[in-house]
């Protein structure tokens, strides 16, 4: 595990994102988010299927989601969707904790 964590930490602090974020959760700092999710950007498996307890969540915090498309890594669940005409990502851990959002510029 702590293996896991130190290669996050590496791949975290190497990528950063290019859109406007929004940090949600309070279980970890926002160092700790963005290295999981570089960490996870490097690791991903595409066309995931998240446990029953991220996808509740998911629909609770994003009820008008249309498109949704998961992908898996580290621990991490990233949901690709649209709301409206725009496009965002969604980032949770295994708990169904919502890390962070981030709405996609184009």
């Amino acid at each position: 595990m702590k293996t896991i964590f130190k290669m996050l930490t590496v791949g975290l602090l190497c990528f950063s994102l290019q859109t406007s974020a929004q940090t949600i959760t309070t279980v970890y700092s926002a160092t700790e988010i963005e290295q999981w999710i570089n960490m996870f950007e490097a690791m991903a498996k595409f066309d995931a299927h998240p446990s029953v307890v991220v996808q509740r969540q998911f629909k609770k915090d994003f009820s008008k989601a249309k498109n949704v498309y998961w992908v898996v890594a580290a621990g991490i669940y990233q949901a690709d969707f649209n709301i409206g005409k725009k496009e965002y990502k969604a980032y949770y851990d295994t708990s169904g904790n919502l890390l962070k959002y981030t709405e996609i510029k184009k």
